[in-house]
């Protein structure tokens, strides 16, 4: 799978989601992949898409905390965005790194 595959399917699984619950799925399976595979992006200079991904999470997420979601709902949906934001600014970092070196 290219670089520019493996983007794509990331950003569809989180268009696929239909609520927040398929949503916090799906932050959970891309989390997972993003801390495991930094080296992947790293090499072929895409940690900008990572982080990107990372970030549209983050967007994504805070549109489901709304009013009247339970309070445990809502405490996960702050972590994952939290995390992800996180995330998205380490890979934005690293960009700048390889692009420095």
């Amino acid at each position: 799978m290219s670089a520019v595959a493996c983007k794509d399917h990331l950003l569809q699984l989180i268009n696929g989601a239909n609520d927040h619950n398929e949503l916090m799925a799906v932050a959970e399976t891309i989390t997972t992949i993003l801390t495991h595979t930094e080296g992947f992006w790293i090499e072929l200079g895409y940690c900008y898409k990572a982080s990107e991904i990372a970030q549209r999470l983050v967007t994504e997420l805070a549109s489901y905390e709304v009013d009247g979601l339970h309070h445990k709902t809502a405490e996960k949906l702050r972590a994952s965005r939290f995390y992800l934001s996180k995330l998205a600014d380490r890979y934005h970092k690293l960009q700048h790194e390889a692009a420095a070196a």
